[in-house]
């Protein structure tokens, strides 16, 4: 029997120059373009994607993102401002200013809830394959209850129940999948997961003890209290503890997400077509720790920048100002607020630039990420598009506003 063949073909160098392109406007339309950013990128991506030799299409428009946007927006104000001001200037007790501020917290994360499910939604019934269009046909409210259900899990087992709350709530987006007018399973169970998500935990535990401690002895010892026995013995300093800390979590929580995608890919069905994976932890990791080369780079890079300007117009401003008969340093050695201004809008290039690379970057991970994922994938039985017929869903009219105003689309 024959099996579906789906390839990525997605090339850096193609990424690399839209992201650099759509990045650039972006910065400059102070925003505003990012809305055709999103649209111009995915449209890439999915264009980049075949299945059985056919391209997948997208189908969206930054117009919709922006009017969605715009619609939640104020919905958002008209909600949050209130409560800001009654925290601010109503002279409210410590008390009620606490509970005014997790209503707001809780606002915002239930509503960030729907933004993803409706989010999800709105691609799907834009990404389409052979003319057919994807869907996700469930409910939003049953989506809430299962994240709030799950989140309260974790919460309770001090983090041990996190496999299981992530696998329930993708089954149940996977599960609720509908290309045309069928439907994708899903099947996952978080079992096989808690091993690798406990030696995570347990080491973040681990660093978040020591860090504890740390700064326990060091406000013993600034109260002048004897420190403890440990101090001025080779304990790391903060810096270093920080610079191990940061890659052995990455490496231990990276391996977690592999494993996760390999449960998920494994456990997904649709018509006759089972899928599975053979994701390599070390592969991600590699491909991470080149990226983060080339973010460590780029920051050198604009740091540098940033450096030499303010090196070159510090003498000029320092002359300029003598010639205007004012002084260049303020009695106590205080920098004069003209030159300062000045040094600040400078830096302004090199910040643009900051911004613009992680914007760059962010999409280049994507973009290795997917290749490889998809690389990993087998599929065993082929795909019948004739037995497909186009979904009778109804189709989301805007964009996904709610996720657009927590500023995480991608």
């Amino acid at each position: 029997m024959a099996s579906t063949r789906v390839r990525y073909n997605g090339r850096t160098g193609e990424i690399f120059g839209l992201s650099l392109w759509v990045g650039f406007v972006t910065l400059v339309t102070f925003g505003m373009y990012r809305f055709w950013a999103t649209t111009r990128v995915r449209r890439w991506f999915w264009s980049r994607i075949t299945i059985d030799g056919e391209r997948l299409e997208y189908s969206g428009t930054g117009f919709e993102l922006f009017i969605a946007f715009v619609k939640i927006a104020i919905v958002l104000a008209v909600v949050l401002i209130p409560l800001k001001l009654a925290k601010n200037f109503y002279g409210l007790s410590l008390m009620a200013a606490g509970i005014i501020s997790f209503v707001n917290a809780l606002f915002l994360g239930l509503l960030y809830v729907f933004a993803v499910y409706y989010a999800r939604r709105y691609r799907l019934t834009r990404t389409q394959w052979h003319g057919i269009r994807g869907n996700l046909v469930g409910s939003s409210l049953d989506y809430l209850k299962l994240n709030v259900g799950y989140l309260l899990l974790t919460l309770v087992t001090l983090g041990v129940a996190y496999p299981y709350y992530r696998i329930a709530t993708r089954r149940y987006l996977l599960d609720h999948t509908w290309f045309g007018d069928q439907k994708f399973s899903c099947t996952a169970r978080a079992r096989s997961l808690i091993g690798r998500w406990l030696i995570f935990l347990v080491v973040w535990l681990a660093f978040m003890g020591v860090f504890a401690f740390q700064v326990w002895d060091l406000e013993r010892a600034q109260k002048g209290g004897l420190s403890s026995p440990i101090k001025g013995t080779g304990a790391p300093p903060f810096a270093w503890l920080l610079f191990l800390a940061i890659p052995v979590l990455s490496c231990l929580f990276i391996s977690y997400r592999t494993a996760e995608f390999r449960v998920l890919a494994d456990s997904f069905t649709f018509q006759n077509v089972r899928v599975s994976s053979g994701l390599s932890a070390w592969r991600i990791l590699l491909f991470a720790l080149k990226l983060c080369g080339a973010a460590a780079l780029w920051l050198m890079a604009t740091a540098f920048l940033g450096m030499i300007a303010m090196k070159a117009l510090t003498p000029i401003l320092q002359a300029s100002l003598r010639g205007f008969g004012m002084a260049a340093v303020l009695p106590g050695g205080q920098v004069s607020p003209i030159i300062f201004l000045v040094l600040m809008i400078a830096s302004i290039p090199a910040a643009f630039l900051f911004l613009l690379g992680g914007s760059v970057l962010m999409r280049l991970y994507y973009n290795g990420v997917l290749r490889r994922a998809v690389a990993s994938l087998s599929f065993a039985g082929e795909l019948e598009p004739d037995r497909i017929g186009q979904t009778r869903e109804p189709v989301p009219r805007w964009g996904e506003g709610l996720l657009e105003a927590f500023d995480f689309a991608g």
